[in-house]
């Protein structure tokens, strides 16, 4: 896995410039010991995303792990049950760089 292991949470607003214009920025930060990193991002939103992003990783790996017991064969026969894999799949690629 690429990303920064850890806890990542929102630790504070910050005044600063995107595309030459003064904007606030949330800061989303991992401590040092989890190896470190930081995200800025211009919504509050965005900041919940970004620190819950780890966490809804694991919970979708685990999903479609049919390993340990992940979706169901019940699931996997229905048309709509077809989209939300193939949907989480994607999501799961595009979150791990697996994407062109």
């Amino acid at each position: 896995m690429k990303h920064t292991p850890g806890q990542w949470k929102i630790v504070g607003l910050h005044r600063g410039f995107v595309d030459g214009h003064e904007a606030n920025l949330y800061s989303v930060e991992v401590d040092a010991v989890a190896g470190g990193g930081c995200a800025l991002v211009r919504t509050e939103d965005d900041a919940h995303l970004v620190s819950a992003a780890p966490e809804l990783l694991a919970a979708l790996e685990k999903l479609i792990d049919e390993k340990n017991g992940g979706i169901d064969d019940y699931w996997k026969t229905l048309p709509e049950g077809k989209a939300i894999i193939s949907e989480v799949c994607a999501a799961l690629a595009k979150a791990k760089g697996d994407l062109v």
